[in-house]
């Protein structure tokens, strides 16, 4: 084997290809044709998502985030609200002085709360576009290039980790897509001075 070098190349570019970058990767022979450059950008109210190679876009609402969110908040905030009253009446948890029995209440109008983010729906335009795509498109074996502007969705990304438990659920979504879908997602963060200079 060691004497074979058409088995080296096969080792390397199958076996070890995710360990590397996406400029180290654009070495490689045939990587090049597995790129797909993408890019995408969100308000509060509206996602979209541009995949340049195959010329695809995708948009739509952020309505049906925002309402899973609130839904996850709510399933929390009852789950904690069990394990306080069992530790109340099972361990003699003796609770604090408070204005009554609000604390035991979900909050009712969670649209108030600001844990719906900018950067989490830039977040989530890179999972619905990917999904989207995915729909018209073997993402198997592809490389996504994803250009974003946002320098918490490349922190999350990069580090596939975060402090926002919203952002780990999506990191959570997203190695998920990667696995089932078969892609590697790489992202190119551009700063905004740079946008506004045109680079």
């Amino acid at each position: 084997m060691v004497e074979t070098k058409e088995v080296w190349e096969v080792r390397f570019t199958n076996s070890l290809t995710f360990a590397l970058n996406a400029n180290e990767m654009l070495g490689l022979p045939g990587f090049a044709d597995k790129l797909l450059w993408a890019t995408g950008d969100a308000t509060l109210d509206t996602w979209g998502f541009i995949c340049w190679t195959l010329k695809r876009v995708a948009f739509g609402s952020c309505e049906d985030l925002r309402i899973s969110l609130e839904q996850w908040v709510k399933e929390a905030f009852e789950d904690h609200v069990k394990i306080i009253r069992d530790l109340k009446e099972n361990w003699g948890l003796e609770e604090e002085a408070n204005d009554g029995d609000a604390e035991d209440e979900p909050p009712q109008n969670l649209a108030e709360w600001d844990f719906l983010i900018i950067s989490l729906c830039e977040f989530f335009a890179l999972l619905a576009g990917v999904i989207s795509l995915s729909q018209v498109y073997d993402l198997k074996g592809h490389t996504l290039i994803y250009i974003t502007d946002n320098d918490n969705v490349r922190s999350w990304v990069s580090k596939r980790s975060s402090n926002n438990p919203f952002a780990r659920f999506l990191l959570l979504m997203l190695s998920a897509l990667e696995l089932s879908l078969g892609f590697r997602l790489s992202l190119i963060h551009i700063s905004e001075p740079t946008r506004r200079r045109g680079i």
